[in-house]
């Protein structure tokens, strides 16, 4: 992006990498991605994409990243999760997303 001892803010933050870090870091036009069950529950990684992938355009191969395995596996662990509710999940998730204890409420 930049050397901070040497670039100015505005040639870091508003320079043509920066541009394509953002460009490619919306799923809705990655390709692989943009047509994807999964996008609402995941997101680019563009700098993973460039680190692990080596990919200067910062977009990567989605479909066959470990970034993309790994997402697609937990989101899809979560929904059998939801679907079943067999130990009153839902109410763990509740928990963890209202920031209360378990005790104080229960959805059933």
């Amino acid at each position: 992006m930049g050397n901070v001892k040497k670039n100015t803010h505005k040639e870091i933050f508003v320079g043509e990498l920066m541009k394509r870090i953002i460009n490619n870091s919306c799923v809705e036009t990655i390709p692989g991605c943009h047509s994807c069950a999964y996008q609402q529950f995941c997101g680019a990684d563009p700098i993973r994409a460039y680190s692990c992938q080596e990919d200067t355009t910062f977009m990567g191969h989605m479909p066959t990243s470990e970034f993309c395995k790994k997402h697609k596996g937990i989101i899809s662990f979560l929904m059998e999760l939801i679907e079943e509710d067999d130990d009153g999940v839902i109410d763990v998730f509740w928990s963890w997303i209202t920031n209360r204890q378990l005790g104080e409420f229960r959805i059933k």
